[in-house]
């Protein structure tokens, strides 16, 4: 199995994340690994998971075709780790040569254990946004994966 780090440059040299049609929504991933792209994350199919590369923060992002009050989300499959979910209208990390995703507001911050499938979370306060971004955050191990098999909200 080989990491497929899958970036496109623009002519002014700012790196694009690649993006997948889903449904009505575009998703945005920093890395793959394979085939398992970020759609996979959405498709209904548990059997099918979404795998980043390995890197220090691997993030996921949907782009919705409006804005959304968003409250909670739900995930099955989610790998054990620490992540931040992110919710806002700022897009981010797409063509402005910026990584920084801190701009949209912050939905919550959770320990998975990785022992339940199913786990639901809820944010801070309902927030709305047309971007949500779930970013696995390593404090204490870094160099991780992401690893998601369906996620709704």
């Amino acid at each position: 199995m080989s990491f497929e780090n899958m970036k496109f440059f623009s002519a002014c040299f700012a790196v694009f994340p690649v993006f997948y049609q889903v449904f009505c929504w575009e998703v945005y991933q920093s890395s793959y690994w394979n085939s398992d792209n970020g759609a996979l994350a959405f498709d209904n199919d548990t059997d099918t998971c979404f795998t980043s590369g390995i890197e220090p923060t691997p993030w996921l992002k949907v782009e919705l075709d409006n804005k959304k009050l968003i409250s909670s989300l739900t995930f099955q499959g989610l790998q054990a780790g620490d992540y931040r979910i992110r919710v806002g209208d700022y897009n981010n990390n797409l063509g402005d040569g910026s990584s920084d995703i801190d701009q949209n507001t912050l939905c919550t911050s959770f320990q998975h254990s990785g022992n339940i499938g199913l786990i639901t979370v809820h944010c801070l306060r309902e927030l709305e946004g047309k971007y949500v971004t779930l970013q696995r955050i390593n404090p204490k191990s870094p160099g991780r994966g992401l690893q998601l098999c369906e996620m709704t909200f």
